[in-house]
């Protein structure tokens, strides 16, 4: 999904020398000759050091950030506010992301080193490579909604004090959250079930060749009907383009609004906030920039494959994007809570690194 390309839906020229059948699962098996194509099944040294290194240190990066911001709420019970019952949300889409996106490539690049090496996945490969695609999708699109989820909370506190404080409370922020996770369900659900794919097992066999030699068979999934498969992608393309688009445009429209009320100069007690304003705007900057910034290579990237000419749709996979992802994911939780003290604070207290201060708890939304 999602910058979905067709390295794993490609058709094959090549002779089909046998079929081998059992257990209502039938496997192809095609000798590869040509030399240029099965080196260009191999995982690259840049891929390999992306994938199979800079990412799982990324996704552990991302763990201990989220495994971090709950151990501060169970720790510190002033932090059980709905500004963290909010970021919740967003750490477990996160989590997620970083438990899905990127983990079969992982594997193929550090065990198999070869693209869309499914042989791992054993014989209900086509179903396994579904089910993750559907939950990396919810996972990304919850994501992107519960950052506009925090970002309103955020324009209501900051823009409409009065209206907010009437308003808040856990019942509407539970609604939100479920709004948000409903959502993230509708593509990703409706892609899942209509937008099947229909595929065959194949095993491409690597060349007799010496720099093949420590190269097991090659186990993929093709699509039965390319203009079928094409559309899945198209589909999962056009959705991702379309959501990641709305959530921008409305998350840019809220900091706006918030950064203009303040440094309204009619604003109340504005001369003596004036000090911190910068901080705040800046922090309303980075959030948005660097959250919206890193998905945009997938944004890219799924633009150009939808519109890419078909005889491309076998190019390998582009490394970049999910790299992306998972870095958006990996630091959204700190980054929406470093800008703030009381973060700061119930950090060193939750670790001890400070004595604990009883302060009146409160559930305005933390800048």
């Amino acid at each position: 999904m999602l910058n979905a390309s067709f390295a794993d839906f490609e058709t094959h020229q090549g002779v089909r020398n046998q079929a081998y059948i059992a257990f209502s699962h039938s496997l192809v098996f095609v000798n590869e000759t040509d030399l240029s194509k099965a080196r260009s099944y191999i995982y690259d040294p840049t891929s390999t050091a992306i994938y199979g290194y800079v990412l799982p240190i990324i996704k552990l990066f991302g763990l201990l950030g989220i495994l971090t911001f709950y151990f501060m709420v169970y720790r510190v019970r002033e932090m059980r506010n709905l500004t963290n019952f909010y970021l919740g949300s967003l750490a477990v889409a996160d989590l997620m992301v970083l438990l899905t996106s990127g983990s079969l490539l992982q594997y193929e690049a550090l065990v198999t080193r070869t693209f869309s090496n499914k042989n791992y996945l054993g014989p209900s490969a086509g179903l396994v490579f579904d089910i993750k695609t559907l939950f990396t999708q919810i996972a990304i699109f919850a994501s992107l909604f519960c950052v506009v989820v925090v970002t309103y909370e955020r324009y209501l506190a900051i823009c409409h004090p009065l209206k907010h404080k009437h308003v808040q409370g856990m019942k509407r922020a539970f609604r939100s959250v479920v709004f948000a996770w409903s959502a993230s369900l509708v593509v990703p659900v409706f892609d899942f079930a209509i937008f099947r794919t229909l595929t065959e097992a194949r095993c491409v066999v690597f060349p007799n060749d010496e720099e093949f030699d420590n190269l097991s068979g090659l186990f993929q999934l093709t699509a039965l009907d390319i203009n079928y498969a094409r559309a899945k992608v198209v589909f999962e393309n056009i959705s991702y383009l379309v959501v990641y688009l709305v959530t921008f445009v409305a998350n840019a429209t809220l900091n706006g609004l918030i950064i203009h009320k303040l440094w309204n100069p009619n604003s109340p007690g504005r001369s003596s906030k004036l000090s911190g304003l910068h901080q705040v705007t800046l922090m309303l900057v980075l959030n948005s920039t660097v959250c919206f910034a890193t998905l945009l290579p997938l944004t890219v990237s799924s633009l150009t494959n939808t519109f890419k000419p078909e005889a491309e749709f076998g190019d390998k996979v582009i490394a970049i994007p999910p790299l992306f992802v998972v870095l958006n994911s990996a630091i959204n939780t700190v980054l929406f809570n470093v800008g703030s003290r009381r973060y700061r604070n119930a950090f060193l207290e939750a670790f001890r690194c400070r004595s604990r201060e009883r302060k009146p708890q409160s559930n305005d939304i933390a800048l």
